[in-house]
């Protein structure tokens, strides 16, 4: 069993500059890329293993610039989709490896100008960070393991005013609420309302669709809504005329067919 507080090893992985950068960098010459994969506690024959398959790494220690660093990363809670293929291949934990990505800019200067539309067209933000720093700062913030404590699991809390996790209900749809809760004896948890706000959500319920529409024209002060007259009517209306078709119809907007 290797030490749980052994620094990661670093090797880089030459590549061509992000497809995200052109149009943002005018002499390619200035900059370079990298893929960085970072490991620990690798038993000699894993590292063997490793050696075949990147046999063009470049090890950090064997590494030295001064330019400055934009790193796409992802969160250290999260596993990126090669950990975890490589972490099948070598037959070890995702916490062993670290992979991300490294463009190098001549200057701290210009490594903040890059990451601002990189921030935008490099990352997916629920997943992903950007960093800039020097080499020397990286290796501080990223030898040491992979920290993957979880959050507070909150879900089984209970919430007194849906307000407070940003949650909206109508009046009506209040009251319907409430009503089950005393009927329960207790308040809803956080993963309840979450259920509740889901179903009876716009995208579910249909709530604007549904309802129907007033009027000033006095000929028409009221007339059913879009969903029963545009989207339900015309799907049940075909089902009737080409019963055979459908193998499966819900009739608001999706269904199966039958091809044969």
């Amino acid at each position: 069993m290797m030490p749980e507080n052994e620094f990661y090893s670093v090797w880089l992985l030459g590549r061509a500059l992000p497809h995200e950068t052109h149009g943002l960098i005018t002499d390619s010459k200035e900059f370079s890329a990298f893929d960085v994969l970072s490991f620990k506690g690798l038993a000699s024959k894993k590292l063997e293993e490793l050696k075949i398959l990147f046999p063009h790494a470049t090890p950090l220690e064997k590494f030295s610039t001064s330019a400055h660093i934009v790193a796409r990363q992802h969160h250290d809670a999260l596993v990126h989709p090669m950990e975890q293929s490589l972490a099948s291949f070598l037959k070890c934990p995702t916490s062993a490896l670290r992979i991300e990505s490294w463009i190098l800019c001549a200057s701290p200067q210009e490594a903040d100008r890059l990451k601002a539309p990189l921030e935008m067209l490099w990352r997916e933000p629920a997943i992903e960070n950007l960093w800039t720093g020097n080499l020397d700062e990286w290796k501080q913030k990223r030898l040491t393991p992979k920290v993957s404590a979880r959050a507070a699991d909150t879900s089984f809390d209970a919430i007194e005013d849906p307000v407070s996790i940003g949650l909206e209900f109508s009046p009506e749809e209040m009251q319907a609420i409430r009503a089950e809760e005393a009927r329960m004896q207790r308040r809803l948890n956080r993963a309840e309302w979450e259920l509740v706000a889901q179903t009876w959500s716009e995208h579910c319920k249909h709530k604007i669709f549904a309802a129907d529409i007033a009027s000033q024209d006095a000929r028409a002060p009221l007339t059913e809504g879009l969903f029963k007259t545009h989207l339900r009517k015309p799907a049940l209306e075909i089902q009737a005329r080409k019963d055979s078709t459908y193998l499966s119809l819900f009739h608001d907007n999706s269904g199966v067919l039958g091809l044969t």
